[in-house]
């Protein structure tokens, strides 16, 4: 056992040499081809390129007729005759419905011979007039010989005093026959204009299409009972619309509505077409706001009114087969969604919307600047694949690309994705790996690459 310890004692030198070299060796290995070696992280890249931009707000809304008029009853009766129905072809002046006029012809004859009546006794008011003038006459007469006499004193006074009160008596009932006339006169008027009014209460039992049309809807059928006063609307019967002009009603946020004009183009999408894409024009902005809830939340939204152009789809033989030409292919209450185009520019620097992100400054030490406002930015690229920051002005944007006004320039490489990696962890000064150049118009929003990223 001793000789075989001194043994071990002896090659024991030899084994902690190799021993040791094989640990500098690993050490050797882990620090330069390991440890030495970097993680790079990967990107998506695009070139800033001059190309034109056009602005736009996009929003659902309903097909609506440009003009459209409700047919409502003036005078309440049943419906005796319907001479149109929904879906027809009208002109103006056309007879649509007709009430039950009995009581309104009994109400003009009474009223007729109510004024024939009052006539008579404004004749009678005349003749007692006259006669009361031709007695205020002669007792005028009387009077005044009378007082010629009194005054030589060849009558007695109490004759004069006599001769004066038959005076005043006629004068009195002449003035008074007069205003009698007046208001026998002022009678006849008043029944001229209720026999006027019953005229006009009987015409309307009968009621006319307002203008040319078609009827969109009918609220009633035959028989029924309708109400209509003259101081407030009455039972809506019908409804007239011009379909040849067509116009789509979108409810606008109030963040987008600044940016809308009168005149603005747009392009529509029907749901009933969905292949096909219709012309029209901003006619109409709505004022005051219209206020709703959703989800507790008030949502302001102004109605903004978008006419359809008819040579967008008179063409479209399609269409068009069976209508004709004072007709269009939309109906009232169809949905629509609507792209309105609010501003374009030309020959401008743009970037993919995704490239811009947003970050607080940084202050000369390198650090981020807690108490700055946030600031837009994107990271461009060198010829070295280095990271570089720069701080951006925008302009306006489309679906895709977004204005770059200042803080790029022609030609610049801009990381655009992936979002992650962009919203958060990018950092100037980073060397990273290009997955590949995005091709022109392909771009990825937000949530895909948000989810790519995943």
């Amino acid at each position: 056992m001793t000789k075989s310890n001194n043994k071990k004692k002896r090659r024991s030198p030899m084994f902690w040499v190799v021993l040791a070299a094989l640990i500098l060796f690993g050490a050797f290995f882990i620090a330069f081809f390991v440890m030495g070696k970097k993680k790079t992280v990967e990107v998506l890249s695009e070139k800033a390129v001059r190309k034109t931009v056009i602005a736009s707000v996009t929003e659902s809304g309903v097909v609506e007729p440009v003009t459209e008029v409700k047919i409502a009853a003036d005078v309440s009766g049943e419906v005796v005759s319907l001479e149109t129905k929904e879906g027809s072809l009208v002109k103006r002046g056309d007879v649509m419905v007709t009430i039950r006029p009995d009581n309104y012809q009994s109400a003009l004859e009474q009223a007729r011979a109510s004024l024939n009546a009052s006539i008579a006794s404004q004749l009678n008011a005349s003749a007692a007039r006259e006669q009361a003038y031709v007695k205020y006459l002669q007792d005028s007469a009387n009077f005044k010989r009378d007082n010629l006499l009194y005054q030589k004193e060849v009558i007695p006074q109490i004759e004069w005093e006599s001769s004066k009160l038959n005076f005043d008596i006629s004068r009195s009932q002449y003035r008074g026959a007069i205003a009698n006339e007046k208001s026998m006169a002022f009678q006849s008027e008043s029944r001229r204009a209720s026999l006027k009014n019953a005229k006009s209460e009987l015409r309307k039992t009968t009621i006319f299409a307002s203008m040319d049309g078609t009827i969109t809807r009918q609220n009633i059928k035959l028989g029924e009972r309708v109400v209509g006063t003259a101081q407030m609307q009455g039972t809506e019967l019908f409804r007239i619309a011009d379909l040849s002009v067509m116009q789509v009603l979108v409810e606008i946020n109030e963040n987008d509505i600044v940016h809308l004009r009168i005149g603005d183009s747009a392009h529509i999408e029907v749901d009933a077409y969905a292949e096909i894409t219709f012309q029209g024009t901003v006619t109409e902005i709505a004022y005051s706001a219209s206020m709703a809830e959703l989800s507790g939340d008030q949502i302001t939204s102004f109605e903004v009114k978008v006419e359809i152009d008819p040579k967008s789809y008179q063409n479209n033989s399609s269409l068009m087969r069976g209508l004709s030409a004072n007709q269009s292919p939309f109906r009232p209450g169809m949905s629509a969604l609507v792209e309105i185009y609010t501003e374009r520019i030309d020959n401008q620097i743009a970037i993919p919307i995704q490239a811009v992100t947003v970050r607080k400054p940084k202050d000369t030490q390198g650090k981020v600047d807690e108490d700055a406002e946030p600031e837009e930015v994107v990271f461009l690229l060198d010829k070295f694949n280095k990271v570089r920051r720069s701080t951006v002005q925008t302009g306006i944007s489309d679906d895709k690309y977004i204005v770059i006004l200042a803080g790029v320039s022609d030609g610049d490489r801009v990381i655009t994705g992936p979002y992650k990696l962009l919203s958060k962890d990018l950092e100037a000064g980073m060397q990273v790996n290009v997955a590949g150049e995005v091709a022109p118009g392909y771009l990825k929003n937000k949530g895909e690459a948000a989810a790519e990223d995943q």
